[in-house]
């Protein structure tokens, strides 16, 4: 009885993906590759206001949080995030920081799988 649909886009909409299966007494982690884009348009049945143009029902990535280990219940978290400012992507595992290429934050390597993806509202972000 839920509903397929929300009223109105958040101005920050945070995507929590499922790469952890639960079984009756232990819990495993799904090693496999997702695609996901910089840009997410969402789809207008999926909005109920239709008041909100169709660039309020477009997003761009900013921040993914990814799970590293090959164990659902050991392992590591890393965070790219894109810094206006200097107009790249910075990686900060613990107290490393660094610039990341593109390529590196929507294709994970290894045993890193994402988490959590960040996504503004594209009419939010001011362009230079």
């Amino acid at each position: 009885m839920g509903a397929n649909y929300v009223l109105k886009l958040p101005v920050i909409l945070i995507l929590h993906l499922k790469f952890f299966e639960y079984s009756h007494d232990r819990c495993a982690k799904i090693i496999k590759a997702l695609d996901f884009e910089f840009d997410l348009k969402i789809d207008s049945t999926l909005v109920l206001s239709e008041t909100q143009s169709p660039t309020e029902k477009q997003c761009k990535l900013f921040a993914v949080v990814y799970h590293e280990g090959k164990n659902a219940n050991i392992g590591h978290y890393v965070t790219d995030a894109f810094h206006v400012g200097h107009n790249c992507w910075i990686r900060y595992d613990d107290s490393s920081v660094k610039t990341v290429q593109e390529e590196y934050v929507l294709k994970p390597q290894g045993t890193r799988v994402p988490y959590l993806l960040f996504y503004r509202k594209s009419e939010m972000i001011r362009s230079k």
